[in-house]
């Protein structure tokens, strides 16, 4: 990834990527969670992933204000003009997808979700567990679910 790249309306010089959103009720539904019918609660679900993006030519991360955790754990994100991830072309082209969704200027979080990859290791003492055993304290301290 270059500073160009780094600089597109997907990534938006910030260090995560939204995925779009999905419509949604929070119950009652009998169409398991559509947006439409079953007399539940509309919501938004927004998804976003916090990442490090490298710089190929310096092969270090591209700046950010806050470290790793400390952003993963904002429950306010800010950007303003950042449209969804589709796909590799949006990088460096991104009118190739004009129908990409936008994320608001601003979000408050609702709920974190925690992934690992689980084709690697896991043991304690390995470097996912470590960054888990950082990450998830921080997390609590938000009350979120």
């Amino acid at each position: 990834m270059t500073q160009q790249d780094y600089s597109s309306s997907v990534v938006n010089s910030t260090n995560f990527l939204y995925w779009g959103y999905q419509d949604l009720n929070t119950g009652g539904a009998d169409d398991e969670g559509g947006a439409s019918g079953g007399g539940g609660t509309p919501c938004r679900l927004h998804l976003i992933e916090h990442t490090e993006f490298i710089d190929s030519d310096k092969g270090q991360p591209f700046h950010s204000a806050q470290p790793y955790i400390k952003r993963a754990c904002n429950t306010k994100v800010a950007s303003k003009g950042k449209v969804a991830y589709i796909s590799f072309e949006q990088l460096s082209l991104p009118e190739s997808r004009p129908d990409a969704p936008k994320l608001p200027d601003k979000l408050i979080v609702d709920a974190f979700i925690l992934c690992v990859d689980a084709s690697a290791d896991f043991s304690e003492g390995s470097i996912q567990r470590q960054f888990v055993n950082k990450l998830l304290p921080e997390l609590v301290k938000t009350k979120k679910p």
